[in-house]
């Protein structure tokens, strides 16, 4: 059943959908009064209706079977033709229930559906042309049996609520709000209600600027009857009364008498078959808008008649409520990735709680996580344990590994012909790991600036990323060794030759002696010299080298031929 002016009058109207396959239009007089306006038949039997403008032309509504969606235009006169619709079905599905609202606030009515074949909630948004886009689909409770739409936590942005049959509770789901595009929290909160709830409606009954949810069931005594709870800014519901029904069916808000505070019509079946009218005003509203503590109440409602006398006023008998704790609401933002060797601090453990009282993290701030995907739990204890319950939640955390930082500074030049050692090849690292040195140890470099290279493999390959480094080395020449012993003397004449121009390097190369071999050098102490000039220049310098040579004098051979005798 919905409720909305069809006709223009200024008079509050219903559409009924029966279980027959008919929907029933019935519209109210001035004198309060209510009279047939018309009988629609459908290709299905409707489980739910609700009434907007669709199309700009005047109030309508949207009906739903088990799989299917009808939208019937307004046309202002109060009337409705199957030919001004939109329709669409689904293959498997299991409707239980429809509210609509301007979901992401773009001026155009969107509808909400829950399919207990899910359990969730189909979210159509209007393409602004009386149409709908495709679904979006929104995780419910333990089950979906109905719904309803209101702004629970004064945000502007319609949130959702959902009635699960299968554990008598209401599940919540808060609107995104600006820049959410007409989504809604991946996580909701469950709230208890009269046993056996089967259907839902919101108003803000208690006039504060937050809807609030009335459940009906058909449960009766202890525990059954109609269920109010309060909004509030944080999106928890913060409160709970009872009115006294029984085997409530179907339930509608609107302002029935006029009097600007909302109303309640609650469809009954059984015994009391008929429509119960609770007629809200503004002393009654002041009187019945209080919070129980969670736990048995005793309740009696008194409901004074209408401004209007077309409702009498009434009392209950006294109802044993069970009034069951709220689940605090706890908000919590995955945190961004960190690196191993961060610990844990309130950047990432900074949970909120929709009440006062106590978080406990696992793990604790300060511990060092591994590196990749972990989890990071938080437990919330309530200051007040009467009224709520405890309550945990998840957030993930992405751990990367750490860089390992590699310290090596150049090492001081070397002379060609050293070989590499751990003088050179001496680098450190933040953690403990193996070096892989290129050139390796031992290893003999040429002359010349040459870069030395290290990858560093940590032992911890699970947290720690293997890293590089290098440095240059200065190889300087190398100078060559020259041996050369001072030769023996010679007497003057005698030509210098291998015998004195003898000298050996340490490296291959070629000698240039001055003087030259072949020289006859004069009688006394001579210098003799050489000019070393390696093979390899590029490693070695030349080299110089001398020795000193005693020439000995030359003894004159004298001829002198024995002369012939004389007398």
């Amino acid at each position: 059943m919905a409720a909305a002016d069809f006709n223009g009058d200024g008079y509050t109207d219903l559409v009924i959908a029966a279980s027959d396959g008919n929907l029933i239009v019935v519209l109210a007089n001035p004198a309060g009064g209510l009279q047939f306006g018309q009988l629609i038949p459908v290709n299905y039997s409707p489980v739910a209706v609700v009434t907007s403008n669709f199309n700009d032309s005047g109030q309508g509504f949207a009906v739903i079977g088990s799989s299917n969606v009808t939208v019937y235009y307004g046309s202002g006169s109060g009337s409705f033709s199957a030919d001004n619709t939109w329709n669409t079905s689904f293959d498997s599905a299991n409707f239980t229930g429809i509210t609509v609202a301007d979901f992401n606030q773009d001026g155009y009515p969107d509808l909400a559906i829950t399919d207990n074949s899910g359990p969730d909630v189909a979210v159509f948004l209007s393409n602004g042309a009386g149409g709908f886009y495709s679904p979006e689909i929104c995780p419910a409770g333990a089950s979906a049996t109905g719904i309803a739409s209101g702004d629970i936590n004064g945000d502007g942005y319609p949130d959702l609520a959902v009635v699960s049959s299968l554990d008598s509770t209401v599940f919540v789901l808060i609107d995104n709000g600006p820049g959410g595009s007409g989504t809604f929290n991946s996580g909701g909160t469950s709230y208890g209600v009269a046993s056996q709830p089967a259907a839902i409606t919101m108003a803000d009954f208690n006039r504060d600027g937050y809807s609030d949810i009335a459940v009906t069931a058909t449960g009766t005594g202890q525990g059954g009857g109609t269920t109010i709870l309060l909004g509030s800014s944080t999106g928890a519901m913060v409160g709970e009364t009872s009115l006294p029904t029984a085997y409530g069916q179907a339930i509608v808000s609107n302002d029935f008498n006029g009097d600007g505070n909302p109303d309640l019509a609650v469809g009954l079946n059984g015994a009391a078959s008929g429509v119960a009218t609770f007629v809200d005003s503004a002393t009654q509203t002041k009187a019945n808008t209080f919070a129980l503590s969670a736990g048995t109440a005793p309740l009696t409602a008194g409901i004074p008649a209408s401004d209007s006398g077309v409702f009498a006023g009434a009392t209950s008998p006294i109802v044993n409520e069970v009034v069951n704790q709220a689940t605090p609401l706890i908000t919590w933002t995955a945190p961004a990735g960190i690196t191993y060797g961060t610990a844990l601090s309130t950047t990432q453990l900074n949970a909120t709680a929709s009440v006062p009282g106590t978080l406990t993290y696992t793990p604790a701030a300060g511990t060092i996580l591994g590196a990749g995907a972990q989890e990071l739990t938080v437990s919330f204890v309530p200051n007040d344990t009467v009224d709520y319950s405890g309550a945990t939640a998840q957030v993930p955390i992405t751990v990367g590994k750490a860089a390992t930082a590699v310290t090596w500074t150049a090492p001081a030049a070397i002379v060609y012909g050293t070989p590499l050692s751990a003088t050179q090849l001496d680098a450190t690292a933040s953690t403990q790991g193996m070096f892989t040195y290129t050139p390796a140890a031992g290893a003999v470099l040429d002359a010349g600036t040459q870069t030395l290279k290290v990858s560093f493999t940590p032992d911890d390959t699970t947290d720690y990323i293997a890293s590089t480094g290098s440095v240059q080395l200065q190889v300087t020449q190398a100078t060559p060794v020259i041996t050369w012993n001072a030769p023996a003397a010679i007497t003057y004449g005698t030509m210098l030759s291998a015998s004195q121009l003898n000298a050996k390097a340490s490296t291959t190369g070629t000698f240039t002696y001055s003087p030259a071999a072949g020289t006859v050098l004069g009688a006394g102490l001579q210098n003799l010299t050489v000019s070393f000039a390696p093979a390899n220049p590029v490693n070695y310098t030349t080299a110089n080298g001398s020795v000193q040579i005693q020439v000995n004098q030359a003894v004159p051979v004298i001829s002198w031929a024995t002369p012939g005798a004389i007398s």
